[in-house]
This record gives structure tokens, C-alpha cells and sequence, in this order.
């Protein structure tokens, strides 16, 4: 587990809930927001709208979070 993405993921108030596996998964609050991140071996799997895009470091997956709520932020 990544303490780290966990624990930015919670700060940024984006959801952290380990799925049927005991796997980590972080999505929007808002169901508008159709992406989700879930933990992969030793990376992150991007998706939206169920379906995968790409496979994410745990420095890039803290990235997107921060993006995501930096642009949240201005709506």
C-alpha cells in the first residue's frame, strides 16, 4: 500500500476505499466526475467511465490528485 497516495488522496477530499481484493481505489466525490484510480500490483490503473486508460507511477497518480483539486478548487 502507498501511505502517501492514501493519505494526499484524503487530504485533497477525493474517496479512499479498499475494494473486494484489499486494494486501494481513490475516485471523486461528485459522480459527475467519472474517473477512478485503483491500486495495481506496484502501480495504479487510471479509468474513466470503467474503462482503462493508462498505468500510473505513485509520483504521477499524486500529480493528477493535485491537479484534479487545484482545478476543483476554481469551479
Amino acid at each position: 500500500m502507498d501511505v502517501l497516495v492514501i493519505s494526499q488522496a484524503r487530504k485533497f477530499g477525493f474517496t479512499c476505499q479498499l475494494n473486494d481484493e484489499g486494494l486501494w481505489e481513490i475516485s471523486a466525490s461528485s459522480p459527475q466526475q467519472r474517473w477512478k484510480i485503483s491500486q495495481f500490483e506496484e502501480r495504479w490503473l487510471l479509468s474513466i467511465s470503467n474503462i482503462p486508460q493508462m498505468y500510473l507511477t505513485s509520483s504521477e497518480v499524486e500529480l493528477f490528485l493535485k491537479r484534479r483539486y487545484s482545478f476543483l478548487k476554481k469551479i
